[in-house]
């Protein structure tokens, strides 16, 4: 047998054929396997898609002007841990100074992209307390190069501190590439790691030879090194970035071999406020420190967020933006365009409101000049469509801007203008007629018992008030407290405590705008001379300008409780979705409401509102360019003085005070409050002025309601006529269309005839 016989195999094959047969065997298997799994199983889905965020409601005024809404934004971010890991920052910066053609310099750009950085180009690493031996190896590796022996690193170095030493870094120097080619070390990544590396090693005591290290426990130990070399984890150094430089930026992070993870050119959005911000209108920001998105916040933005959850506006499309490729990574070649498809963003839901913008920045004005004049603690004021409670206006000026939106959540003494609601009351009751006739005494009126026999109590009145014996209406009209005293004494306690119940005091305003209070309403049984007497003209009851505002509206409407609305429809596109209005509760007969609004005309003509009635009739001549038709138009008045008693505490002693805590950064803490009651008031007595006024222009059925409200007025006026009228009467020229700006609209005049346009004089917003 020849040596060659004695290597073949059993089957009669040499060794090397009996090798290829079982080799294509074994293939021919597997191509069989694989493709019965292709028939059973999927293959691995390449698709990928990259969404925006949903699109966000706008919000309208009336005539559909915008008060809030988002615009595009792109801005540069970053992970400084992750991206100098990597990269070079001399080299970074200088290439995206390129991109941006001289709006940013290299050496600006570098210190945005190293946010710890100081004017010096430092880092002190203060999460490191080092001991005298971790100094020490410290500094022999520093010295050693990083171990590489070829002279001592640049850009770290040791620094005492009060506790000992510190380390010191300046990134573009240590990161650098002279200093890493000095060091044999050509590649980015490679030279951070030996630093990483070597600084944990010279803290923890380990060995300085990485390879030693898992590299498990190595990576972890390189995240805690630039954890601290680089506290800053999220930047972002452009915000703003023009849209003609996205695709030219990107593109040069690419060329760079910038990871998206360690920064990419990031879409983004600002929520913007075309007519202004406004305390009113709310904002967006971030309701907890660690929110990772901002929500909205208080005012409309979050009442116009609120009510796009309801399910009835479910059927708005709420679609994100979305680009789709194809993720594959050939092994060879170029890659293929993966694009698939994009698809743009639903069009934004518009949430139309009910505000006038220019109205809302005439009664503004004229809140700010009244807190001026009057020296004023807090000014508020709204303008309310009597029949469907839509809020045309809404504003405060405070003098110690504190506290939340003033008209939710500031509570104050009624006064006399809640004798509106005393007289509805009384009347509903059937206990007076506007004939019925009351003595309220000389200027002083003793309270009677119902047996007859005096009280304690004693009601004075302010000067030049009727005395003697005179009917309710004409009390009503000059504001007589103790003739709105014996009226409401009429009414039984519990009676009359259902009416405010159903009217809303004693409930915050559930506006949805923010913070509210409630205000106080005192619960039954009351004290007969005292809590049952002041009530009927406003006193120890307390309330918001919203929730008052409702209440007399109420009256005004013909007896119908409806809440006030700031929000009329839902639109995207050409689908209209109307805010469901709620059902009105009748309180009082119509019959009723327009006894008190007979009345309230008296007040305007005769009564305590007959200056700002005087007011109103020039703004309406000069509108018009001649003296109107009495019958043409109609005003109401009903003013309020409500002076303090002593025992309250002053508003401007309070605001001031929390002021002052605020910027000491104090508590208000209870001591400190009652502490307040020792401290001398800044005026003599404490009043809270206010007007109730309605009316109609000529040739218009839409019928508005102006409330003003002026807190602690500290100039020499004190009555709610001359200290709140003059604004109120402005705003109700205004919003009726009979001025524009405060001023009277430009004639037309033909030689021969009068005003061309005297029928033309129309409310804002049109005739209902």
């Amino acid at each position: 047998m020849s040596p060659h016989e004695s290597l073949q195999s059993a089957s009669g094959l040499r060794p090397m054929s009996a090798f290829v047969v079982v080799g294509a065997v074994v293939l021919a298997v597997a191509v069989w396997v694989v493709r019965l799994a292709c028939g059973d199983a999927e293959q691995p889905l390449r698709v990928r898609a990259e969404r925006g965020e949903l699109p966000a409601y706008s919000i309208a005024a009336q005539d559909g002007q915008a008060i809030a809404r988002f615009v595009p934004r792109f801005d540069l971010e970053l992970s400084p841990r992750s991206l100098w890991q990597a990269h070079t920052p001399r080299r970074i910066a200088e290439a995206l100074a390129r991109v941006l053609g001289g709006t940013s310099s290299a050496d600006q750009l570098l210190h945005a992209l190293l946010p710890d950085m100081d004017a010096a180009g430092e880092i002190r690493v203060e999460a490191w307390k080092l001991s005298p031996l971790q100094t020490q190896r410290l500094h022999d590796w520093i010295d050693s190069g990083a171990g590489t022996e070829r002279g001592p690193l640049g850009g770290l170095r040791l620094e005492p501190g009060q506790a000992g030493y510190r380390l010191v870094w300046q990134p573009e120097v240590l990161l650098g590439e002279e200093q890493r080619h000095a060091h044999g070390v050509t590649q980015a990544w490679r030279w951070a790691r030996r630093i990483a590396d070597g600084l944990y090693a010279c803290c923890s005591g380990g060995p300085l030879d990485s390879a030693l290290v898992p590299e498990g426990q190595a990576r972890t130990h390189r995240d805690e090194v630039w954890r601290a070399l680089l506290p800053t984890a999220f930047a972002r150094p452009l915000r703003g970035i023009a849209p003609d430089l996205v695709l030219p930026l990107r593109q040069e992070l690419e060329a760079q071999g910038v990871a998206s993870w360690q920064m990419r050119v990031a879409y983004a959005r600002d929520r913007v406020y075309p007519a202004g911000e406004h305390e009113l209108f709310g904002n967006w920001g971030y309701l907890q420190p660690t929110d990772p998105k901002s929500a909205p916040r208080a005012g409309l933005e979050q009442l116009c967020d609120r009510l796009l959850c309801d399910p009835r506006y479910a059927v708005l499309e709420r679609r994100p933006e979305e680009y789709r490729w194809i993720d594959d990574r050939p092994v060879r070649g170029a890659r293929a365009n993966g694009y698939l498809g994009y698809t743009s963003a639903s069009q934004p839901p518009v949430v139309r409101t009910t505000l006038d913008l220019s109205l809302q920045r005439f009664l503004g004005a004229q809140l700010q000049d009244t807190l001026a004049t009057h020296q004023a603690a807090v000014v508020m004021g709204i303008v309310l469509d009597v029949h469907s409670g839509a809020i045309l206006a809404l504003d405060s000026a405070e003098a110690y801007p504190l506290q939340p939106f003033a008209p939710v959540y500031h509570v104050f003494t009624t006064g006399s203008t809640f004798k509106i609601v005393t007289m509805a009351v009384a009347l509903e009751e059937g206990v007076v007629t506007p004939e019925t006739r009351f003595d309220v005494g000389q200027g002083e009126y003793r309270v009677r018992y119902p047996d007859g026999h005096a009280s304690g109590r004693v009601i004075r009145e302010a000067e030049g008030a009727l005395t003697g014996t005179d009917t309710a209406a004409r009390f009503f009209a000059y504001s007589v407290n103790a003739a709105l005293a014996q009226i409401a004494l009429r009414v039984d306690d519990v009676r009359f405590h259902s009416y405010l119940e159903r009217l809303g005091y004693g409930r915050p305003p559930h506006s949805g705008l923010g913070p509210e209070r409630a205000g106080n309403l005192p619960p039954t049984p009351w004290s007969y001379a005292y809590t049952h007497a002041s009530l009927g003209f406003g006193h120890e009851l307390s309330t918001t300008l919203w929730r008052h505002a409702e209440a007399l509206a109420s009256v005004l409407r013909g007896g119908e409780y409806r809440p006030s609305s700031l929000l009329s429809q839902v639109e995207q596109g050409a689908q209209q979705l109307r805010v469901p209005e709620v059902e009105p509760t009748r309180i009082f007969s119509a019959r009723t409401c327009e006894t008190v609004r007979d009345m309230m005309r008296l007040g305007a003509h005769e009564g305590t509102g007959r200056e700002v009635r005087a007011a109103f009739v020039d703004s309406l001549s000069a509108a018009l360019g001649q003296a109107p038709d009495e019958a043409s138009f109609d005003l109401g008045t009903k003013t309020g003085t409500a002076q303090k008693v002593p025992s309250e505490l002053c508003v401007h002693v309070e605001m001031g005070a929390r002021a002052r805590w605020e910027r000491e950064g104090l508590p208000a803490t209870k001591a400190r409050l009652d502490a307040l009651d020792s401290l001398e008031k800044p005026h003599a007595r404490c009043y809270t002025c206010s007007i109730c006024v309605f009316g109609r222009a000529p040739n218009s059925e839409r019928e508005l309601m102006v409330l003003v409200v002026v807190d602690e007025p500290r100039g020499k006026e004190r009555y709610g006529s001359r200290v709140a009228g003059p604004a109120a009467q402005r705003v109700l020229a205004e919003a009726l269309g009979l001025t524009h700006n405060g001023s009277a609209p430009e004639l037309e005049i033909a030689p021969g005839f009068g005003a061309l346009s005297l029928a033309d004089v129309a409310p804002r917003g049109g005739a209902r």
